[in-house]
């Protein structure tokens, strides 16, 4: 069967097309986006960056930069892997509500998480961070803080509800 020029030149075009919808898929593959509200959150919202990878070793801010942009996500969770810190650049997410990072390496969280006022949830389960910044008293918003698992010693223990003495706290 012989196609006519113009024929080809539409198949050529719908083909390279395919070929770039399927390398952003690639791209961002590692991102779930649900446009129903996930079971796992207790919310309303339509966009969630959903990370779940043994072998991820720095926070993806590039990713969830380009991410944010697109979608402007209200929750973002990442589970497992061996992320030690967060960048500061994390405070431009502001309209994140829910953020859930477990079972990770977390030493550290940095003091623009004060600036995320919107945040009614901050789950932090299993990870190495034995305090968290001043800051997390800005966060008028939370409802609950989950940080089972955390080397906090008694003392970090008060200094955190003394922060947040609204805030549901799980040690």
């Amino acid at each position: 069967m012989k196609l006519e020029p113009r024929f080809k030149s539409v198949l050529l075009i719908l083909t390279s097309l395919a070929l770039v919808v399927w390398l952003v898929f690639l791209l961002i593959s590692k991102f779930w986006v649900f446009t129903e509200p996930a079971e796992t959150y207790d919310t309303n919202y339509t966009g969630v960056a959903y990370l779940k990878e043994e072998n991820i070793k720095e926070f993806p801010l590039t990713d969830l930069q380009i991410f944010d942009k697109e979608y402007n996500f209200k929750v973002l969770s990442i589970e497992g892997g061996s992320i030690k810190s967060i960048p500061s650049e994390v405070g431009q997410f502001t309209s994140l509500v829910n953020i859930k990072i477990t079972d990770s390496a977390l030493e550290k969280i940095p003091p623009e998480i004060g600036t995320l006022v919107n945040l009614e949830t901050l789950d932090l389960t299993g990870n190495d961070l034995s305090s968290l910044p001043t800051e997390i008293g800005q966060l008028r918003k939370l409802k609950k803080l989950y940080l089972t698992g955390n080397p906090i010693d008694p003392e970090g223990r008060i200094r955190i509800q003394e922060l947040l003495p609204n805030t549901e706290i799980s040690f």
